[in-house]
């Protein structure tokens, strides 16, 4: 669990807000992305089941767990982000970054030498 805990700090790094605020029971957008960026970035780095990753919500204060639909669900609108928004996959990218090897991510279709010249800039 101390890679769960290491990861929710460096997102709540990335958005100013406590792991504690984000993990809450609430829908505000505000919340939710890091969130689901939590959730995306915990699944790939670490490949723990959408389970154990839906209960670590409690060890934030969060009176029951997700569900690991609500973990799936995460993954996938995070997935689907990257594959869209340039943006948004540079600052995701950017957080794997600092948890993990970023390179053994990464979707095929992304070219690893355009990554490296750009900067992760794709």
């Amino acid at each position: 669990m101390n890679k769960l805990k290491h990861i929710a700090n460096i997102i709540g790094e990335e958005y100013g807000i406590p792991p504690s605020d984000y993990f809450m029971e609430t829908r505000k957008r505000e919340f939710t992305e890091p969130r689901q960026v939590f959730y995306y970035i915990a699944r790939e780095t670490t490949g723990f089941s959408f389970s154990r990753l839906a209960d670590f919500a409690a060890s934030f204060g969060r009176s029951k767990p997700h569900s690991h639909c609500t973990v799936l669900h995460s993954v996938k609108l995070v997935e689907g982000a990257i594959a869209i928004y340039p943006e948004y996959r540079h600052r995701v990218f950017n957080l794997i970054t600092k948890t993990k090897d970023f390179r053994s991510i990464i979707p095929d279709h992304i070219d690893l030498i355009h990554l490296t010249i750009t900067g992760g800039n794709v």
